[in-house]
């Protein structure tokens, strides 16, 4: 076997084995999928089984007819899959904690997610941080009264080393005020654009910087006022 044929099997078997998986996350939380799958595709064929006789086709475009049919009700019964699971992946991790690290694993290309956490409490309430072309974007997991004051001291931290760069806060959650989970990705994508994509690796390692100093010195030395013992470098 070639290198081509066996590159398109094995393109083939991950695509069935993607939707395999797709149909299982579906399943479960909607045990009757296979059923409203089933029956797209028996409607959709039978509307066309009924234009090739309405038109009088011939056996050829009997054919064609029953092609169209098939193809169409695949197509229909993909997307209603494809969304139903999508429900289904945020009826499981909506109100778990890391479900926002979850969700940030789909956003497309043009941002820089954090791969950790930048901020979190005894209470596992957590901030995340992503830099786009609208700007940085914190995005909070946890009660309105306990992480506002988190996105707060993060928002004065990226301050420090990008003023002039928007900075927007998100809270994700089923409080007031706050983005529930299934709509963050759509309230990222509505955010203005007003960077250049040249300058989001660059604010990216600016905040990186500063988030490597504050892992690497104790909690409460700040780098610009610590001062040097100038005895202990005598020697004495």
């Amino acid at each position: 076997m070639s290198k081509e044929s066996s590159k398109k099997t094995g393109n083939k078997q991950g695509w069935f084995a993607n939707l395999k998986s797709i149909y299982k996350v579906a399943q479960l939380a909607y045990p009757w999928v296979g059923w409203a799958i089933a029956g797209i595709m028996l409607v959709t064929l039978a509307v066309f089984i009924g234009v090739a006789v309405a038109v009088h086709s011939g056996v050829f475009s009997w054919i064609i007819w029953i092609m169209f049919g098939v193809t169409l009700g695949m197509l229909f019964a993909t997307l209603l899959l494809t969304r139903l699971a999508t429900k289904s992946m945020y009826s499981q991790l909506d109100g778990k904690r890391g479900a926002v690290h979850a969700i940030l694993g789909q956003v497309k290309k043009g941002w820089i997610v954090e791969q950790e956490p930048v901020a979190m409490n005894r209470k596992q309430d957590i901030v995340y941080r992503l830099v786009g072309r609208p700007g940085i974007v914190l995005i909070s997991e946890g009660p309105s009264s306990r992480v506002t004051k988190m996105l707060s001291e993060e928002e004065r931290k990226c301050k420090r080393v990008a003023q002039r760069t928007p900075i927007h806060r998100i809270q994700v959650g089923n409080g007031s005020g706050q983005v529930a989970l299934p709509k963050l990705m759509k309230t990222l994508n509505k955010l203005p654009k007003q960077i250049s994509k040249h300058e989001v690796p660059v604010i990216f390692q600016r905040l990186s910087s500063i988030q490597a100093k504050a892992m690497g010195l104790p909690k409460g030395i700040d780098p610009a006022k610590a001062r040097i013992n100038r005895r202990m470098l005598r020697g004495k």
